[in-house]
């Protein structure tokens, strides 16, 4: 997002985010990029499959 605010609020459920980038060992080619992020209160512990059917990766975030 280019950007950081300090004050986000939680995430209620789930909250998508897109993003544009330029790859350029592929020519410059436009790739485009899902970030789900997702609500991690145990009312949400489990996670629909839609959430991840046909995912290229996954990056675990949590605080402590």
């Amino acid at each position: 997002m280019d950007e950081y605010n300090p004050r986000q609020l939680s995430t209620y459920a789930l909250t998508l985010f897109r993003k544009a980038v330029q790859l350029e060992e592929d020519d410059n080619k436009t790739t485009v990029v899902d970030f789900w992020d997702t609500a991690g209160q145990e009312s949400f512990n489990r996670m629909h499959p839609s959430y991840y059917y046909r995912a290229h990766c996954c990056i675990l975030v949590f605080d402590v």
